[in-house]
């Protein structure tokens, strides 16, 4: 029920299974889902991809933010069994559980993007899907489709920033090239070829620093 509380997730949870089995307990927003395992209630943050903002310091990014969040109530209703598969990072630092959420054979963080209401947004080191996910969204700019039919709508990652007025600090790498730039050199890359590094010092082989 709605008063159980939410538990955090610690890095060291599930470092031995790449996935685990739960039920959908509700919908956050697009890209966010509480789920029950074990009787437990944990929230996943749905990794490598991003929706509008519903509620983020007060405030929202409207439209796209609210289909987003109705899509995936469509595509999860609530005791949807779905499987979470991890990567490298389990957690973040909200405690929510990091994962790609699959419904029998759909992977659900791609259909987001499929359906027109995610863009893609990897960070190292958690790429295992990102060139999967980068391609959908190519197809959707090309295509003028979803969230890249409003000229007007500002990507999630750089709508948080500027509302909540801070500086660029994540480098910016190239999935195809694997050459990293500095923080605020978005326009190098590409929409669908963007995978960010938190620190300079996680930049690791087959990517390096271009000078």
């Amino acid at each position: 029920g709605g008063g159980q509380l939410v538990k955090k997730c610690y890095p060291s949870q599930w470092k031995d299974v790449d996935s685990i089995q739960a039920t959908v307990e509700r919908v956050v927003d697009g890209d966010t889902i509480r789920f029950s395992y074990k009787g437990k209630i944990y929230n996943t943050r749905f990794l490598s991809i991003d929706t509008g903002e519903t509620h983020f310091l007060g405030k929202s990014q409207g439209y796209w933010g609210e289909q987003a969040a109705k899509n995936l109530e469509k595509l999860l209703p609530v005791g949807t069994k779905v499987r979470i598969e991890f990567e490298s990072e389990r957690c973040d630092k909200y405690g929510r559980v990091l994962g790609h959420v699959w419904k029998g054979k759909t992977n659900i963080n791609l259909q987001q993007i499929v359906d027109g209401m995610a863009v893609n947004y990897c960070i190292f080191p958690n790429t295992k899907h990102c060139a999967e996910y980068g391609a959908a969204v190519e197809k959707n700019i090309r295509n003028k489709k979803g969230v890249f039919s409003d000229p007007g709508f500002e990507l999630p990652y750089e709508w948080r920033r500027l509302t909540s007025n801070r500086p660029h600090e994540k480098y910016i790498g190239d999935i195809e090239t694997h050459y990293v730039y500095q923080p605020g050199s978005l326009d190098r890359v590409e929409i669908p070829e963007r995978v960010f590094f938190m620190d300079s010092q996680d930049v690791a082989p087959p990517y390096h620093i271009s000078e």
